[in-house]
């Protein structure tokens, strides 16, 4: 939003821009994540140490564990810069992070039984899964720093994500839902939330469907008023295209 909106400098849009850029050439979800969460904008500018931080995480083994860390999500220091140089993520055991809150459970230490072995077997495949799958491999980083949440606590239904199947209909519902005004995926979104997908659904969606024509981030007029130089606004627009690339399908969510 800090982008988005001009909040801040020309500069620190710019460098950030330089900086989404550099962790998608390392990590194409890191990059992702840095834009779901607007890491390293929370002040509306790029400091010497967010620049030196990510030029030290480039030879680390996953980038994206290391972003959702805590050191991190609450700005980069001095201190979370000495932390990230001996931090490196044990990403290589049998079932990748969750290796270790596996085998410290009591049932296991106690012997595994044919039950536990099969729910071992879908562990297994979710973190397999998690190599090719963002939303996977972002919450197994997270129960990994975080821990498991409260299943009291969070508690929901959950429609049309990656842990299934996405069949054509529910392939073709996301397409429209893309193009409908936001105020309308929003209801879209929480009728399927709350009662779930049907091709009734589909069909209602399909008679509100409408083309909306993506609006620039930046007006080129403006910029002339601003006399904002053609490199920064390739900048913007490098931006821009980046956000789209990496949200081609964004996920249907409740507001």
């Amino acid at each position: 939003p800090e982008v988005y909106a001009m909040e801040a400098s020309i500069e620190d849009i710019s460098q950030f821009i330089d900086l989404s850029e550099i962790i998608k050439n390392k990590d194409y979800e890191a990059a992702k994540w840095v834009l779901e969460t607007g890491l390293f904008m929370e002040d509306k500018s790029i400091s010497k140490t967010e620049k030196e931080f990510i030029d030290t995480v480039q030879n680390k083994p996953d980038l994206l564990r290391i972003l959702v860390t805590r050191n991190v999500l609450d700005g980069i220091t001095s201190s979370d810069l000495k932390w990230v140089k001996n931090f490196n993520p044990p990403n290589s055991k049998p079932y990748g992070y969750l290796t270790d809150d596996l085998y410290n459970l009591p049932e296991i230490k106690d012997g595994i039984s044919d039950d536990e072995k099969k729910a071992i077997q879908k562990i297994e495949a979710i973190v397999n899964d998690s190599i090719t799958d963002y939303q996977l491999r972002k919450g197994i980083c997270l129960i990994d720093e975080y821990g498991v949440p409260n299943q009291n606590i969070f508690s929901f239904n959950v429609y049309l994500t990656s842990l299934g199947e996405i069949d054509e209909y529910e392939k073709e519902f996301i397409d429209i839902l893309q193009n409908l005004p936001e105020e309308k995926q929003k209801n879209f979104a929480k009728e399927v939330y709350n009662n779930g997908f049907s091709k009734e659904v589909l069909e209602k969606i399909k008679e509100e469907s409408i083309t909306e024509p993506p609006k620039p981030s930046i007006s080129i007029e403006y910029n002339k008023i601003l006399g904002i130089s053609d490199e920064i606004l390739n900048k913007s627009l490098v931006l821009n295209n980046l956000t789209l690339d990496l949200f081609k399908m964004p996920e249907v969510y409740a507001m």
